[in-house]
């Protein structure tokens, strides 16, 4: 949590909550530059975030679907976050 706080209260002050809690947290690190991770969905879920810490992978662009299934990516550098 320490290394989140900044970043939580960030994002708190950029959506406007007057709180904002983590009720459930996971991670994924990759430790090859040819790692992936798979399309998959984050049910019960009302707020994802993407924070990359370290990134090998410097032609990375991650990418996002849409609720009408539209894919889109974006370019991403070490200590980027992307939330939605």
């Amino acid at each position: 949590f320490p290394h989140l706080a900044d970043h939580m209260k960030r994002v708190q002050e950029h959506l406007a909550y007057t709180r904002l809690d983590i009720l459930n947290i996971w991670f994924q690190q990759y430790i090859s530059e040819t790692d992936f991770h798979d399309w998959h969905t984050h049910s019960g879920c009302n707020f994802s975030c993407v924070y990359y810490l370290e990134l090998k992978n410097k032609n990375c662009r991650p990418e996002f679907m849409n609720l009408d299934g539209s894919v889109f990516s974006l370019d991403v550098e070490e200590g980027d976050s992307l939330y939605r």
